[in-house]
């Protein structure tokens, strides 16, 4: 108790631009006063995401709440090029607004299923499904890698889908925290998801459009067999996805066609060169001529289904880890 009570001195010390860590943000001493919390969505290993409102709004929104620790001891880093994209196939960021103790990324909230969730409602699922739904991902990917700014989280959980027109219409959602990270937080997501790791992550790389296109592979990989390519502890998963030995004979890729097996392999090229760019991904016969087997995937469906249920959560559950500021720092291209 005593060790917080000083650092909270040492923060009441501080003038704001001291404890501003990222350029552009909106600072105030407390969230609450131009927010109203509403309900946890999701509790996370590094942060908790809530609806909220603005202050008199009726609107609702979708707030990452990331605790700070320590002081700042990198230069300001500008998120205005996060803040400023724009399309269909991604939440619309609104603003990160900081306090001593917080930073939040506040966002439009989408209420609809992640893209697994929808994969389990489907009535009838079949590879025509995923190579739609990645259609979309390559749009949102397109544009994001157009203006320099990478996903780095592309997992089944942070593609949520909205009805626009009776026509499901899937977004790209937690994009922002990946463009503000440094190697130290890089290697903090690389070791709570290892089973998306890139390649190039593992030998130093920071964050680019490459591996972002390795994570849809893997993506694609799960959506396609409900499983991933890489399996083992920690350690030999990472040494498995170094030396890129993926097999495409087991009993799940019967039911896959040669167009789907074929756009996943040149995906999950350890070689970055070798790698479908999204322009590439876009030209595949897989996604531009929709050459695809008919057969329905229902094992992979209903395996799907029950590792990622609709659960409605009614408690917070606070964090209780926090992260460095040196982990809040944008990659360089």
């Amino acid at each position: 108790m005593a060790e917080e009570e000083q650092q909270q001195q040492q923060q009441e010390n501080l003038s704001t631009e001291q404890l501003r860590w990222i350029g552009g943000s909106t600072f105030v001493d407390k969230f609450e006063d131009i927010y109203d919390l509403d309900k946890l969505i999701n509790h996370g290993e590094f942060a908790d995401v809530y609806k909220c409102r603005l202050k008199n709004r009726q609107t609702m929104r979708a707030v990452k709440c990331i605790p700070k620790r320590g002081n700042r001891k990198t230069p300001l880093k500008n998120a205005s090029h996060v803040t400023q994209l724009d399309h269909p196939n991604l939440v619309v960021l609104r603003e990160i607004v900081e306090t001593p103790s917080q930073i939040y990324i506040v966002q439009d909230y989408i209420d609809g299923p992640n893209l697994f969730q929808k994969i389990g409602q489907t009535e009838v699922y079949t590879e025509h499904d995923i190579s739609k739904y990645c259609s979309q991902i390559l749009k949102g990917l397109e544009y994001m890698h157009e203006h320099q700014v990478y996903h780095g989280k592309l997992h089944g959980e942070n593609i949520v889908i909205r009805n626009v027109e009776n026509e499901s219409k899937l977004c790209l959602v937690d994009y922002a925290y990946s463009n503000l990270c440094t190697r130290d937080a890089i290697t903090l997501l690389v070791n709570a998801s290892p089973s998306f790791c890139a390649p190039e992550l593992l030998r130093g790389d920071p964050f680019s459009a490459s591996s972002d296109m390795w994570q849809l592979g893997i993506l694609v990989y799960f959506c396609l067999t409900a499983s991933y390519p890489f399996h083992g502890t920690q350690k030999k998963i990472f040494q498995k996805i170094l030396n890129g030995n993926i097999e495409y004979n087991s009993s799940e890729w019967e039911h896959i066609s040669a167009n789907g097996k074929s756009f996943v392999s040149k995906l999950l090229k350890v070689n970055v060169p070798e790698r479908l760019t999204v322009k590439q991904a876009f030209s595949h016969p897989w996604i531009r001529e929709k050459v695809y087997r008919a057969e329905t995937l229902s094992e992979a469906q209903a395996k799907i289904a029950a590792a990622h249920p609709i659960i409605v959560q009614t408690e917070p559950n606070p964090a209780d880890t926090q992260i460095e500021e040196d982990d809040l720092d944008k990659n360089e291209d």
